[in-house]
């Protein structure tokens, strides 16, 4: 069971507790007054016909006839019942201008925001119409199918910007192209409202205008942006710089708003035109929108829920009547207990569980499983799992999906039932592979592509010129020249650029393969809604819908693949750049001539020497050494010789001493002779 206003269900059951709590005050402060009033012997003799449960019973009465009162205007909801209904209203698309003229700021913040204020403003108003979303540039797109989810279209208003379409200009006659392709064969009144600036590049909207208002009656109402002034675009360089767009000579290039283009747009196919800064929405809204024949855009059934407050309304009556005339005197003896028992069983009668028990056989299980949730209850036929699939088609499209298949197994051969099954499968996997891709965030992968690419082209380009210069420089004039430190430092910074150009490219390839994998998943999940579309189109050819839906799939797979296509070329060219930055890198570093590399080099060269010192010292040593040996044998032998110098110095003299005193004895002795002659 709910209510409508839950509050006044809690005051309900306060004002219950309330009101027995202050009869329980009043009741004891009337004894209190009542026993100084008489004596206790007095007393019981003056009170012997007042019924404590009358009185008591009374009271309760009162309190449960207020709390009745009280949860009847709470509006008490339990069961429910399904209600066919029809909505009436025309076919409208919006197509808006995402062109890069649409970011001046003639209108406060710039065009494109000012457009979808005025958008979402005049979506506030719109009740029953189905509304879709065309954004184009130099081409168009179907941001959002015709639909009657205001939630889903807002969704897909809010995620335009400038960027959401690559090509350039503004093309009308693709966004009309477009939106005829979305309208389909709706037999409903189609309007489409264009908001631009009206700077066609293409100049051939007015004739295709004419074309959609001769071939499907298709009204166009135009809505300029701009000022007839001239305002500069604004532009965000690689930085996040502000600037504005330049022309290839540097010259600021100007937009301003095209108002004869857009007004022969309009009155081509009997439309209006309107300036946005002069409440331009209100009067496309006021003299076209308001005034446009309306048909019926859709029937489904709803389920509604089942009003049951006339039960305590019934109850509250009953139990105040009964308070009003019941008395609190003694009138039935020992039987007032038993009268006062059943008046205080009547309300049980009233219960929402005994009144849902007399219920009749028209109640669905689902409103059992809401009044008694403990039973639980599953949906038994093909109705309750089909409305249990619409219910959770948003909130969880993939248990929607089961209970539709259930719905198509027990309704046997009604095509009907089998047909909406199928549509509203394929319209749950359509928005969640809408809602995956605009989580995704392709947009962010592509300027990061994009950023990355331009890098390493920057890089390619300047080192290959500083490269040719060293290669020139080395031919020409020689190691001096190249060792130049200007030059040197060019080498360097170019080698430093290629290298972080290229270690962009590997993480930026990463993503580009993660979104292509998403990508597939989503193309996967919005082809099996094309064929879910298919078979509702097979099964009922009259749903127009279904053939509607269908084209808005088959565009968004061959979108997607476009999207994959591009990222495969960009992933690609990552490779060739990879290569061709690793090449420069290598050659740069060929023509390097600085310090560290005649540090290395003079370092190698200290190493070798202090190599070369190294063994030559330990040559040095053990020279040294076999010198001192030959040294030590040298003074020895030398000493030798001295000493046997000094040994024959020695015996020579001993020799001619023992000569000289032989000769003295020789000389002697011949002395003798001759004295010894003479004295004879």
């Amino acid at each position: 069971m709910t209510f409508a206003y839950p509050a006044l269900a809690i005051l309900a059951a306060a004002a219950l507790a309330l009101s027995l709590t202050l009869s329980a005050y009043f009741y004891r402060r009337k004894k209190d007054a009542l026993a100084s009033f008489a004596s206790p012997q007095i007393l019981p003799r003056l009170s012997s016909n007042v019924s404590k449960v009358k009185t008591f019973s009374k009271a309760a009465l009162f309190a449960l006839g207020i709390s009745a009162a009280l949860l009847a205007l709470a509006r008490p909801q339990w069961g429910y019942k399904w209600e066919e209904q029809i909505q009436k209203g025309v076919d409208i698309i919006f197509a808006v201008d995402t062109s890069k003229s649409m970011m001046a700021e003639d209108v406060k913040p710039n065009r494109l925001e000012r457009a979808k204020l005025a958008i979402n403003d005049v979506v506030e108003r719109l009740g029953g119409d189905r509304i879709g979303l065309v954004a184009f540039s130099g081409q168009a797109f179907l941001q959002c199918p015709i639909t009657l989810d205001y939630d889903a279209f807002k969704m897909s208003l809010d995620a335009l910007d400038t960027n959401i379409i690559q090509r350039g200009g503004t093309n009308i006659a693709a966004a009309i192209d477009e939106a005829q392709s979305a309208f389909s064969s709706s037999k409903n009144q189609k309007i489409l409202i264009l908001i631009s600036d009206g700077e066609e590049l293409e100049q051939s909207g007015v004739s295709k205008a004419e074309q959609a208002a001769r071939g499907n009656g298709l009204k166009i109402y135009t809505l300029g942006v701009g000022g007839a002034n001239g305002e500069p675009i604004p532009v965000r360089d690689e930085r996040g710089k502000v600037d504005f767009l330049r022309d290839e000579s540097g010259k600021l290039v100007s937009s301003r708003l095209n108002e004869d283009l857009l007004k022969k747009v309009a009155a081509a196919t009997g439309g209006i035109y309107a300036n946005i800064s002069d409440d331009g929405m209100e009067t496309i809204y006021e003299e076209g929108l308001k005034k446009a024949p309306k048909s019926d855009v859709s029937a489904r059934m709803k389920k509604l829920a089942i009003e049951r407050f006339q039960i305590p309304l019934a109850a509250a009556i009953a139990l105040l009547a009964l308070e009003f005339f019941l008395g609190t005197r003694r009138t039935f003896g020992r039987r007032g207990s038993a009268f006062a028992i059943a008046l205080l069983a009547i309300p049980a009668f009233f219960a929402p569980e005994n009144a849902f028990a007399q219920g009749g056989q028209n109640e669905s299980p689902k409103a059992e499983t809401a009044a008694a949730p403990a039973k639980n209850k599953e949906p038994k036929n093909w109705r309750e799992y089909f409305n249990s699939g619409v219910d959770l088609i948003n909130d969880n499209p993939s248990a929607a999906r089961e209970n539709f298949f259930k719905a198509i197994a027990l309704s046997a051969n009604d095509m009907s039932v089998h047909a909406k099954s199928y549509y509203n499968i394929g319209c749950a996997e359509y928005n969640a592979a809408k809602k995956s891709l605009e989580k995704l965030g392709v947009q962010e992968a592509s300027q990061k592509a994009q950023n990355a690419s331009s890098q390493a082209r920057g890089a390619l380009q300047t080192s290959s010129q500083v490269l040719q210069r060293g290669l020139e420089t080395l031919k020409n004039s020689g190691e001096e020249a190249l060792k130049e430190q200007s030059l040197q430092n060019e080498i360097k910074g170019e080698i430093s650029k290629c290298e972080q150009a290229k270690k962009a490219l590997p993480e930026t390839e990463a993503q580009i393969q993660k979104v292509r994998a998403e990508i597939k998943n989503i193309s996967l999940q919005t082809l099996s809604s094309q064929k879910n579309f298919e078979n509702a189109a097979e099964l009922a050819p009259d749903m127009q819908s279904a053939a509607r839906n269908l084209n808005a799939a088959k565009n968004a797979i061959k979108n997607l693949s476009a999207i994959d296509a591009k990222f495969k070329k960009s992933a690609e060219n990552f490779d060739a750049m990879n290569k061709a930055l690793e090449h420069n890198i290598q050659e740069l570093k060929k023509l390097l001539r600085d310090d560290n590399k005649d540090s290395q080099n003079s370092q190698q060269n200290q190493d070798n020497q202090q190599n070369q010192d190294n063994n030559r010292n330990k040559d040095n040593q053990e020279s040294q050494q076999n010198q001192n040996q030959q040294n030590n044998q040298d003074n020895k032998n030398q000493n030798s010789q001295q000493q046997d110098k000094q040994n024959n110095s020695q015996q020579n003299k001993q020799n001619e001493s023992k000569q000289n005193s032989s000769q003295d004895k020789q000389d002697a002795s011949q002395g003798t002779q001759m004295v010894e002659t003479t004295a004879g």
